[in-house]
């Protein structure tokens, strides 16, 4: 599982270079509890058939980040953790 983060980052990082915010893989087939995906590059990975219970083979998944979500919830975490060590 660590080693699909890192190859997804590297190629996250990539195509945010070339000015894309977001990645798409496509769903080659299953293999017991993961969907084999194909990236951009025709590379194969294991995604866990989690991330995708409703998908089937041949579907084209498309990943993004979320930055307003993201900066959201950090905000909201920073204001839980003030009102936690309040005096």
């Amino acid at each position: 599982m660590a080693q699909l983060l890192l190859e997804v980052m590297g190629l996250i990082l990539k195509l945010k270079k070339k000015g894309r915010i977001f990645m798409k893989v496509i769903i080659d087939r299953f293999e017991g509890d993961y969907a084999v995906v194909e990236l951009d590059e025709g590379k194969f990975l294991n995604m866990p058939k989690e991330l995708v219970p409703f998908a089937k083979e041949g579907d084209v998944i498309k990943i993004t980040v979320d930055h307003d979500e993201t900066k959201k919830r950090s905000e909201h975490i920073t204001d839980l953790m003030a009102n936690l060590f309040k005096d």
